[in-house]
């Protein structure tokens, strides 16, 4: 393994990361197809962040 792709294996790494846990609304946007089966489910994942204002950028 090259230095190069080690390289691009962690910075990709580190990307989903943060687009999976740095913000609620990255984090919930992102899984919310996987996680939300129904509009009961998507709901319950987005009513958290309605107090900080980020239900409407996770789609909910």
């Amino acid at each position: 393994m090259t230095l190069s792709v080690l390289w691009f294996i962690l910075i990709a790494i580190l990307w989903v990361g943060y687009l999976t846990l740095e913000g609620f609304d990255f984090g919930v946007g992102m899984l919310l197809k996987i996680l939300g089966r129904d509009e009961r489910e998507r709901r319950a994942w987005c009513t958290p962040s309605v107090p900080t204002g980020t239900a409407t950028r996770c789609g909910c």
